[in-house]
């Protein structure tokens, strides 16, 4: 949660008007976005019982009446913001990004009026899904 940035209330029982929560690429239905080769880990091994906490909170989110986003990042990497951040369709075995990167796009998207078409956008840096590099600036998904 970004509370450094002064939202407004909207009822004593819930201070906050847009909850933002980091989840991963992955969780939910974006499994079936995911390479094939990371699929297993995700369902066979240890990370599976995080997937899937990840995913009972998301369904929470969605029953919900909160203004929530979920942002799923690919493979998360130390260090500084190295490219431009970007919404992502796939989850390839390359996919990666940096923490910088996700704290760089999350006050974006947080601060975006209106709501969100996609609530759990998968975030990624550099190049798009095709090969061309993405934009510049670190993009939240495009509101209603």
């Amino acid at each position: 949660m970004l509370s450094a940035l002064g939202l407004r209330r909207r009822h004593p029982l819930n201070p906050w008007s847009r909850l933002i929560v980091i989840s991963a690429a992955g969780a939910g239905e974006s499994i079936g976005q995911v390479h094939p080769v990371l699929r297993r880990p995700i369902r066979r091994s240890s990370l599976g019982a995080a997937y899937a906490d990840l995913t009972a909170m998301e369904a929470r989110l969605r029953s919900s009446t909160l203004d929530w986003l979920a942002v799923r990042p690919t493979t998360l990497i130390p260090g500084r913001r190295t490219g431009p951040v970007r919404c992502a369709q796939r989850y390839g075995l390359f996919s990666c990004i940096s923490r910088a990167g996700v704290a760089a796009w999350m006050p974006d998207a947080l601060t975006r009026s209106g709501t969100y078409a996609d609530r759990a956008p998968m975030i990624t840096m550099g190049r798009s899904d095709s090969g061309v590099p993405g934009t510049a600036r670190a993009s939240a998904p495009t509101p209603d």
